[in-house]
């Protein structure tokens, strides 16, 4: 059946339209309603996205109702779930929606995606540089970027010279690794590599020390900062170590000496070429000059002062039994004897160096002059001076000797000063000779004595 529509069908609202059959046919007129609905804005979109290469991407977004994604612009089947870009390429991409608020669906919106690419970067794994050198790192990359970053990881940034440049130069104590970054296209790349240091050792001589004269000292040095075993010890001078390639050696020094401890490493063994060293002083005391006094006299049962001298700290031990000595740790202490006596004074300086002396007390009653009758001054350090041995004296006025002649050959009143059988420089014969000694006791009693002496040859 052919015929008309009344209006025709062209508005997009509800309208009643009629519809007239043609001329000769049997069909009555009929009306019917229809309803035209009007077609949807496209959803709202922000266009272009735009990704970095390998960077998570998340769903895309619209503004609208119930939409649809697709990745064409006509057909295929919409996704009611947001599609999430891939950014493993760069590139650009497409993308559509739709919505279909009513009965109705949308023209489908056109949502752009790029992804740009990072530059890439070359980098070594590590570098290995000796501690007081530097690096300077020559990354390959390509395309250019437009900025460039280097940070230090363990380190301060300040062991990078310049920072911002691609071909840095680091100069690190420790080892680090540093990290480049890179700028392209809003994109950052980035790129990391290790540097690795070798260690200057440092070591210690040990602390100064301090030997008595014919003694040794152990020298004992210490490594520390070091990155691996492969070094060498030497100890110098040489003279008067035992082991002087040793970590530790015993030093027996003839004087005062600076030594050197050196450690020494080479490329070949420890990677790097050191030499580095520390002094130790080892000061060598002189000799304790210990002395007990000369063997002398004391008067029997009176106070005698032993005179010891050449430390600061001394002992005295009496080598003669029944001996009670006032104070042993005094350079100057009292004794009283009964009989002749000897005694050993320990010695000690300062840094406790130590020495030995003897002395030998002779005992005599006194108070008085003890005269031997002959003596020998032939030079045979034996009896060679003729002195008279004053006991419980406290002052020698004169002391006078005569020849056959009576002529006054020899006089002295200095204590324990002789004679040695000489006058006017000249040898005087064998013979017979007299004396003549004058002087006063501790009592101030006067003694007079005289007596006659035989020189022999």
């Amino acid at each position: 059946i052919t015929g008309t529509w009344s209006p025709a069908i062209n508005n997009t609202a509800t309208t009643t339209y009629t519809f007239t059959p043609a001329n000769g046919q049997c069909a009555t007129t009929t009306i019917m309603t229809i309803t035209v609905n009007t077609i949807p804005a496209a959803p709202v979109v922000i266009s272009p996205v735009t990704y970095c290469q390998n960077v998570a991407a998340v769903p895309l977004t619209a503004t609208g109702t119930n939409l649809l994604w697709y990745t064409t612009s006509t057909g295929g089947t919409g996704s009611a779930t947001a599609l999430t870009p891939s950014t493993i390429a760069p590139g650009t991409f497409n993308y559509y929606v739709s919505q279909t608020p009513g009965s109705c669906q949308s023209p489908r919106t056109h949502i752009t995606v790029i992804v740009n690419a990072g530059a890439s970067i070359s980098l070594p794994a590590s570098a290995t540089i000796c501690e007081g050198d530097s690096v300077r790192f020559l990354p390959v990359v390509t395309p250019d970027a437009t900025t460039y970053e280097w940070t230090a990881v363990s380190v301060p940034n300040s062991t990078i010279a310049n920072r911002f440049i691609k071909n840095a130069v680091a100069g690190p104590v420790n080892s680090s690794a540093y990290i480049l970054k890179t700028t392209l296209n809003g994109c950052v790349s980035q790129a990391t590599i290790q540097v690795n240091v070798l260690w200057k050792p440092a070591v210690e001589a040990g602390p100064n020390a301090v030997v008595c004269a014919n003694d040794s000292t152990l020298l004992a040095g210490s490594i520390t900062h070091t990155s691996n075993n492969a070094f060498t010890y030497e100890w110098a001078p040489i003279t008067g170590l035992t082991t002087p390639n040793n970590l530790q050696t015993w030093a027996h020094p003839a004087n005062t000496t600076w030594y050197k401890f050196i450690v020494n490493t080479t490329v070949a063994s420890y990677g790097c070429a050191f030499s580095v060293y520390d002094s130790v002083l080892v000061k060598v005391q002189p000799p304790v000059n210990a002395f007990a006094g000369n063997d002398t006299i004391a008067m029997q049962n009176r106070p005698h002062e032993l005179m010891g001298s050449g430390g600061v700290s001394y002992l005295w031990t009496s080598l003669s039994p029944g001996v009670l000595i006032s104070d042993p740790t005094l350079g100057h202490p009292l004794v009283t004897l009964q009989n002749d006596a000897r005694f050993m004074l320990l010695v000690k300086d300062e840094a406790g160096c130590s020495a030995r002396d003897t002395v030998f007390v002779k005992v005599y009653e006194g108070p008085a002059y003890y005269v031997p009758n002959a003596f020998t001054p032939n030079g045979d350090g034996r009896n060679d001076i003729f002195r008279p041995i004053p006991v419980g004296i406290a002052q020698t006025e004169y002391f006078r000797i005569f020849n056959r002649y009576g002529e006054l050959i020899f006089e002295t009143n200095q204590y324990l000063k002789g004679w040695d059988g000489t006058y006017r420089g000249e040898r005087q014969p064998i013979g017979g000779y007299v004396w003549v000694i004058k002087g006063k006791d501790r009592n101030g009693k006067v003694i007079d004595m005289k007596g006659n002496v035989t020189l022999i040859r």
